[in-house]
């Protein structure tokens, strides 16, 4: 190479070469020129990586491609770390193998950091695969009707975070092209799934803290970034399929990293969730068994009431536009199951189940799962009812800790999140 590259794109990788292989083709396609370069570290893969990864990137990429091949599993911080200290790009864009980037997804990054000197690092929207990528109409294998409705949703849009300290990702399985989701907004922490940043800003904080085993060491990073006064922003107009989580074991070491996390960063970080959710004309919910989420103001349920009479076509669009409408879902769930348009009910009680979560909603989607002969959906879900309903049966520890968030809330001086966990559990409920 003649002259050094402007980026430096670093994926690690173990196994999955199917992943792999469909990442690096959708990359080239959706990146002209030469301005970057593309550092894979494989960590010790045993599947056709090994023979196919090198040849594959040469031809794709030439001499902008190169592989570091380790004998064991590094883990995803300390192979980034390896690439971006060999890495010669004055950016660093770090990117998961189970990704699908899609034209454009540079630009608007590289817009962003350059026309606002005060961010760190920038990310792209994820959303999640979705074998209806067309807005054209078609029909179910029933005739039931799919119509625009059916769009990808929303997986990452920025990191927020509960009063507990807990990461949550802002909006996901919201409709990618809601309003609230391409609002111009900055978030406490970005996923390392895909971020761009100053390879001088990284090497100066020391990359990503190799205490953490897949996981959380990109939100250490982004409280690192803040701590410098620098901000993170989310970019909705670079947009990256993310296929979520292939890798084997991807969570088996969460609750040890979520700890390590409080015991490294717990002061850098506050509770933001019920801030964007006020600021987007939306409240702070709790299930019964304390579970923070997103949900309608009063006065939308209120005007919306009257329309959960529509036509299903009609229900569908309306869920686009209004995807917490829990009404809406109950509505167009019922009408689909009437059909017995079990693929569509699945797809509906999925959302139902993740933007509305009730111990109903997770009924309805265990009903479709069954029905549409998903075994590991079905299990997960009656799995999730089992230990729902083992929390709800022990009222006294839900009292308890609804009261400690309270006085956490009060400490913080915020009212409205304090009067919420008062009024969540109370002797009436049990």
């Amino acid at each position: 190479m003649n002259a050094a590259p402007l980026l430096s794109i670093i994926i690690p990788v173990r196994d999955q070469w199917p992943l792999t292989r469909q990442c690096l083709h959708s990359l080239r396609a959706a990146t002209s020129g030469d301005f970057f370069e593309v550092i894979m570290v494989d960590n010790a893969s045993r599947d056709a990586t090994l023979e196919a990864c090198s040849p594959l990137g040469h031809e794709l990429f030439g001499e902008r491609f190169a592989v570091l091949r380790q004998e064991t599993n590094l883990g995803f911080g300390p192979a980034c770390n390896l690439a971006a200290h060999t890495a010669q790009g004055e950016l660093l864009f770090f990117l998961n193998n189970d990704t699908v980037p899609k034209p454009g997804w540079f630009e608007p990054l590289h817009g962003a950091l350059t026309a606002e000197p005060d961010l760190g690092a920038a990310g792209p929207l994820l959303v999640y695969p979705s074998p209806e990528q067309s807005t054209e109409q078609s029909t179910d294998t029933d005739g039931t009707p799919q119509t625009k409705s059916e769009c990808s949703q929303t997986q990452h849009l920025g990191i927020a975070f509960c009063l507990q300290k807990r990461p949550h990702h802002l909006y996901e399985h919201f409709p990618a092209r809601h309003p609230l989701v391409r609002k111009k907004r900055r978030v406490l922490a970005l996923t390392g799934a895909a971020l761009l940043l100053p390879r001088t800003l990284f090497l100066t904080l020391g990359g990503f803290f190799p205490g953490y085993i897949n996981g959380y060491e990109d939100l250490e990073l982004c409280a690192r970034i803040r701590q410098q006064g620098l901000a993170l922003r989310c970019v909705p107009k670079s947009t990256i399929i993310h296929y979520t989580s292939q890798t084997p074991g991807r969570f088996d070491h969460d609750q040890a990293n979520a700890g390590l996390l409080h015991e490294r960063c717990a002061a850098l970080i506050t509770p933001d969730l019920h801030r964007h959710l006020a600021q987007d004309g939306l409240k702070l919910s709790l299930t019964p068994w304390l579970l923070p989420h997103a949900a309608q103001q009063d006065e939308d349920f209120d005007r919306l009431a009257p329309l959960a009479q529509s036509p299903l076509p009609v229900l569908l669009d309306l869920l686009e536009a209004h995807p917490l409408w829990q009404d809406g879902y109950e509505a167009a769930g019922r009408l689909l199951q009437e059909k017995a348009a079990w693929y569509q009910t699945l797809k509906i009680r999925l959302r139902q189940a993740n933007l509305c979560p009730s111990l109903a909603a997770y009924t309805h989607l265990l009903r479709a799962a069954l029905k549409c002969g998903q075994k590991n959906l079905a299990a997960e879900t009656q799995n999730k009812i089992a230990v729902i309903n083992r929390i709800l049966a022990a009222p006294h520890p839900l009292r308890r800790k609804a009261a400690h968030l309270a006085n956490q809330a009060r400490m913080l001086g915020e009212e409205d999140m304090e009067r919420l966990y008062r009024e969540a559990y109370t002797p009436d409920h049990c």
